[in-house]
């Protein structure tokens, strides 16, 4: 169970970094979220008994670093399915 909490926090974190700039919003906009985490981390930690969800401050850093590469995997899938419907419907 601890396995499967863990692992959802960080694919939902990646996950929040991208819908962030998808809708339009910018990281300073969500400061306060980032100290929830840091809290909401040490508080797992103790819970579970499992340090690695004090990793997760430090897995927001980098999904943050990682979000110019997934915003262009994201255009380049767009491009592909774009030309892949255009093919396939004709349009």
């Amino acid at each position: 169970v601890r396995d499967r909490l863990y692992y959802a926090c960080t694919g939902w974190i990646g996950r929040n970094v991208f819908s962030r700039w998808k809708t339009g919003h910018t990281a300073s906009e969500f400061a306060q979220r980032d100290q929830q985490l840091s809290a909401g981390a040490k508080a797992l930690c103790r819970y579970t008994k499992d340090r690695r969800f004090l990793r997760l401050p430090e897995i927001q850093s980098a999904a943050e670093s990682w979000l110019p590469d997934m915003i262009r995997q994201y255009q380049r899938s767009r491009e592909a399915w774009t030309e892949f419907t255009e093919r396939w419907y004709g349009r």
